[in-house]
């Protein structure tokens, strides 16, 4: 059987705000206490070993900054282009992406022997692509 209370079906005694606030005070003062301390150890511990440097240990050996890089040229290379002219032989064939394209396009475009005595020669691009599209791919039997 169920009855009503006065209190309209509820429970009699809610919560009490007092032990929870008290309870979350003493949480955020024991965070702060906890990173305050942290930061005073880290800084302690900084200031220790910053006074140890300066003696040194005898396990260690002592540091040595090692030289900075050598940014000197080496004396076979060419500082600039006009020096090439003084070297036996050329430094480069080309002297920029122009050139090197240029020549691309001629070997890519002109009959020349590969192999004159194994009678290999080098054909057209075009035209060994057509060849290809009229021979088709040769194939192992």
């Amino acid at each position: 059987m169920h009855t009503t209370d006065s209190h309209g079906g509820h429970e009699k005694s809610d919560a009490q705000v007092r032990p929870l606030v008290e309870s979350g005070v003493l949480l955020i003062v024991m965070c702060l206490a906890s990173f305050w301390s942290m930061i005073y150890v880290h800084d302690w511990l900084k200031h220790r070993e910053e006074a140890r440097e300066g003696t040194g240990n005898t396990l260690t050996a002592a540091r040595v900054i090692p030289p900075g890089p050598l940014l000197e040229q080496q004396a076979h290379l060419p500082v600039n282009w006009a020096e090439t002219k003084e070297l036996d032989k050329p430094f480069f064939k080309s002297s920029g992406l122009s050139d090197v394209r240029a020549e691309e396009y001629t070997k890519l475009n002109t009959y020349y022997w590969i192999d004159e005595q194994a009678k290999l020669v080098h054909i057209p691009i075009n035209q060994a692509m057509q060849k290809l599209l009229e021979q088709g791919v040769p194939t192992r039997k």
